[in-house]
């Protein structure tokens, strides 16, 4: 079926569907209904719009591979020919400078695909599979887990200084674990990735395998003649290779400071770093090393196969592929004997030298500025305890770097329509009384007057011609500047016609209210995910750290015994995390509020929400300070059932690496899907809280009621629960003083039992 008869048929369905439709009419006359529209009531599609549109999808990629075919050996001769061209000019012919070196190299690499035989076959299977970021995102999961579990189950049980005195306690261990630590991260990563491959393969087809990569044209940037087989076996080898580096760097990371928290955000750290210089640095930047040479850089093995890049190095142009596996080769060596090294000096001692100089100012900052320091406050233990040993004040100061990043560098960039409509919102924002109704409807009339008295005198819609009369001029001033303000006004007259409609329907007070500022605060899906990610991430690591100091320090069973040790201490733990929370929260979501003040209009917030288009169709009364007002909440109450999450996880697993690793999957997970673009089951995820804008946008009242009641439930269920655990070890439903009896001496239970 062909390209003009599938067009036509779409036109004939459009017109069966839509006879009274002025554009359908337009389209009537176009040539190729014309010859074939008839055809249309007879044929398979006549019934089945469905597999039309399929039809005419895939039509169109096979088209558009054919056209990249035919264009790849044009494309290849005007490589050479570009760089004869650009040595015509003096400021690329130094002979010694990296312009020139580059230019010579460049036709040199891609002769070896000159005349390569490319064969037409789909290419989504193989586009897709190696170009999925979820398998990246959980391969890094898995490997901290493997990380922690091989570096931190035995310092958390005290075995480390109980090994230092075997036989093979130093390097038989320690070449054991780096061996397990690796063999585990390629046979993980060929897991993953071959999985992900083997599900391409079945859904979509790889198609010829001994075809050339530069028959896709998502490929046609490689110079290295590879077969789709050999690219599949160069990106497994690759990933398994990166994989193998990233877990050797988690590995240092966990030995180098003994505490799964700072690891983890050191790596974070460090993959934010890779991340912003790999996205923003552009390629022809004199910092493009850092962009291509980094750990992010490393791990999109298909761009590092099929984007030919040079790299400039001491003057000289060097390929981007071969640079990266020689710093990849050096990087596992150094990370291997690091690791081997660190977690050596690292036995049976309680901070390795390098870090001794930072625990000991520590602790002089807390003896010199706290006189308090000897107090038996329930609320000073946890002071000292959440803000100076469970690192609090490090991660509320990430927070705090975070949220002036986001304030320091929001910049406003205003278009043409963007202009004209705020230039308009002057004169009619806020309530619509008659006199704005008025001038929009005047305005409208203008409008159309003029444009009509422009096109009966034939007058040009663009330009000025300077040989005109002054009228001419004039008249081409004004139908310009009608042409440049009329997607604006087109904007505004559509919000306007809303409103009143709003207003006579279901009356709704009518406010015109300022749609890109409106738009930038309630509707940015983007920063709204992004925040989500890093409240949730420092959330994690906060709590899992604090919530799990007492019994890691084994003071628990010691606390359980004094006065206020057994419900006040669990709820002051609890609460005091929450505190934290909460501050954190307000560092990270105050940067949009204030740039929504800084750079945008202000806005009417008496308005009633239902004035903004996503809106609408909400059926109770709420204003945008409302709507403010219950996202904050219920953004608190979200973080607040996450706390109660990470409360009972600490209860139940003890540990902190275990607690951390249950947080990671639980309530960091789910994150990332949502920041991927796996939506469906966002809405039943603990986060979706923190997406409250978005919420009300998109949820019915009786579904918003439903959530937030089931995070109340959640959070209650939570809290008993792990105030079961805290007095028995389990979560036991009869008489807490049996078990305490039970599961405590007695000298503990007569302690206790003033509290």
């Amino acid at each position: 079926m062909s390209r003009d008869q599938l067009s036509a048929y779409l036109i004939a369905y459009n017109i069966e569907r839509e006879p009274d439709n002025e554009a359908t009419r337009i389209f009537a006359s176009d040539d190729n209904y014309q010859r074939y529209g008839a055809q249309y009531p007879s044929s398979k599609y006549a019934n089945n719009i469905m597999l039309l549109m399929h039809h005419i999808v895939f039509n169109q990629t096979i088209l558009e591979q054919l056209e990249a075919l035919r264009a790849y050996p044009d494309y290849v001769n005007q490589i050479e020919a570009q760089a004869q061209n650009m040595l015509k000019y003096s400021i690329f012919n130094d002979p010694h400078s990296f312009t020139y070196r580059n230019i010579m190299k460049t036709p040199q690499d891609f002769e070896r695909v000159k005349g390569v035989n490319l064969q037409l076959s789909l290419d989504y299977g193989v586009v897709t599979a190696t170009h999925y970021r979820l398998t990246d995102i959980m391969l890094l999961t898995i490997l901290i887990l493997l990380g922690l579990f091989i570096f931190n189950t035995e310092r958390e049980q005290g075995q480390l200084l109980l090994f230092r005195t075997m036989k093979y306690g130093h390097a038989r261990l320690i070449i054991a674990k780096l061996l397990m630590l690796t063999g585990s991260a390629l046979v993980i990563a060929m897991i993953f990735y071959g999985s992900i491959l083997l599900v391409a393969n079945q859904l979509y087809g790889l198609g010829d395998g001994s075809r050339y990569i530069q028959a896709m044209d998502a490929f046609k940037f490689a110079n290295l003649p590879l077969t789709v087989y050999e690219y599949i076996v160069a990106f497994l080898v690759g990933k398994m290779v990166v994989s193998v580096v990233l877990a050797l760097l988690i590995a240092l990371l966990i030995i180098l400071f003994q505490h799964p928290g700072k690891s983890l955000l050191a790596l974070a750290l460090v993959l934010a770093a890779s991340y912003l210089g790999y996205t923003f640095i552009h390629p022809a930047s004199y910092w493009n090393l850092f962009k291509y040479i980094n750990l992010v850089a490393f791990f999109d093995i298909a761009h590092l196969l099929t984007n030919y890049v040079n790299l400039n190095l001491f003057g000289y142009p060097f390929t981007n592929l071969w640079v990266s596996v020689v710093v990849i080769g050096l990087l596992m060596v150094v990370l291997l004997v690091g690791s081997g090294i660190a977690l050596d000096r690292s036995f049976g001692k309680q901070r390795i030298g390098g870090f001794q100089w930072w625990y000991r100012s520590q602790q002089l900052i807390i003896r010199v500025l706290t006189p308090l320091h000897q107090s038996s406050s329930i609320w000073w233990h946890e002071s000292l305890k959440q803000w100076g040993t469970a690192k609090g004040w490090l991660i509320v100061l990430v927070a705090l770097l975070i949220g002036w990043q986001d304030i320091h560098n929001a910049h406003l960039v205003m278009d043409n329509d963007q202009y004209y409509y705020n230039d308009y919102m002057k004169q009619v924002g806020g309530l619509l009384t008659t006199d704005k109704a008025a001038y929009i409807e005047k305005e409208m009339v203008r409008r159309n007057g003029a444009l009509s008295d422009l096109q009966t005198l034939d007058v040009p819609m663009q330009g000025i011609d300077e040989s005109n009369s002054d009228d001419t001029r004039l008249a081409q001033d004004d139908a310009n500047q009608l042409t440049r303000s009329n997607n604006a006004f087109n904007k505004l007259y559509n919000q306007y016609q809303a409103v009143q409609a709003n207003e006579q329907t279901r009356g709704i007070t009518a406010y015109m209210v300022n749609q890109y500022a409106a738009d930038y605060l309630f509707q940015n899906k983007n920063r709204d995910t992004i925040n989500t990610m890093i409240v949730v991430f420092l959330l994690t690591l906060l709590l899992a750290s604090s919530y799990t100091l007492d019994t890691r320090n084994q003071m628990l069973a010691l606390l359980k015994t004094t006065r206020c040790g057994r419900r006040r201490l669990f709820l002051t733990t609890w609460l005091y995390g929450l505190a934290i929370i909460t501050l954190l929260l307000g560092i990270i979501y105050t940067a949009q509020y204030v740039n929504a003040a800084r750079l945008y209009p202000a806005l009417d917030w008496q308005a009633p929400i239902q004035n903004l288009e996503s809106y609408e169709q909400l059926s109770f009364h709420l204003t945008l300070r409302g709507l403010v007002v219950l996202t904050i909440l219920g953004q608190w109450l979200g973080a607040a059932a996450m706390s109660a999450v990470m409360l009972l996880l600490s209860q139940v697993l003890k540990r902190l690496s275990l607690t951390l690793l249950a947080g990671i999957v639980l309530v960091c997970c789910p994150t990332f899907l949502t920041w991927l673009g796996y939506d469906v089951l966002t809405k039943y995820t603990l986060h979706y809280a923190q997406l409250g804008f978005r919420m009300f946008s998109t949820q019915s009242i009786a579904e918003i009621v439903g959530y937030f009641a089931s995070l109340v439930l959640l959070l209650v269920v939570c809290v008993g629960l792990a105030w079961r655990y805290y007095l028995t070890g389990r979560a036991g439903l009869w008489g807490a003083g049996h078990l305490r009896a039970r599961s405590m001496p007695d000298y503990a239970v007569k302690g206790a039992e003033v509290d």
